[in-house]
């Protein structure tokens, strides 16, 4: 199966006030692929959301963590207000992890973070999500060490999102894949 895993970063969590600042796509072969808005925010968003469609309508499957409730529904919203045509991955499956370990685990918490310390999975970062903006912000301003950090971040989830995905991969049933709409 030709699968990705798939994240996004944005300014905040509700595409009515957010911007898109980056997406990243982790092969399963391991390759890492990452683009981010380096100027002009409002602009540059339309462009990388034209460029994240493109890449993610080369795969049958996009594996992600927490898809269906942030970056699916932030991706669909904010591409929607730039008139991007999604249909070249309305066909697309996807499979939302979090789903799997919700219905399937009983952990305390069904975070990202949790379920990869449950599995022994070791993240190199300790950033959350919350910390991206401050650190874009930063980066926009010429701190490179800010877009580092937040591509460092990206690449620890979506590592930490394929390593899940293998571990979860025998519970995956047809129940757990569905389309990006």
């Amino acid at each position: 199966m030709n699968a990705v895993c798939f994240d996004i970063e944005s300014t905040n969590l509700y595409a009515d006030t957010a911007t898109i600042i980056g997406y990243g796509l982790l092969h399963l072969n391991g390759k890492f692929q990452c683009a981010f808005v380096k100027e002009n925010p409002e602009e540059g968003e339309k462009q990388l959301i034209e460029q994240c469609v493109r890449q993610l309508s080369k795969h049958e499957c996009i594996v992600t963590f927490n898809g269906s409730g942030f970056d699916f529904p932030m991706l669909i919203s904010r591409a929607l207000k730039h008139e991007i045509d999604l249909s070249p991955i309305s066909d697309i499956s996807y499979i939302d992890l979090w789903l799997v370990i919700k219905d399937n685990l009983l952990l305390t918490r069904n975070s990202l973070d949790n379920a990869a310390k449950f599995f022994g999975i070791e993240k190199k970062t300790e950033l959350s999500g919350k910390d991206v903006p401050n650190l874009y912000v930063k980066a926009m301003q010429g701190d490179r060490k800010a877009l580092r950090k937040i591509k460092q971040h990206l690449k620890d989830d979506l590592q930490a999102t394929l390593q899940l995905y293998l571990k979860l991969k025998p519970i995956i049933g047809p129940s757990y894949v569905f389309s990006v709409f």
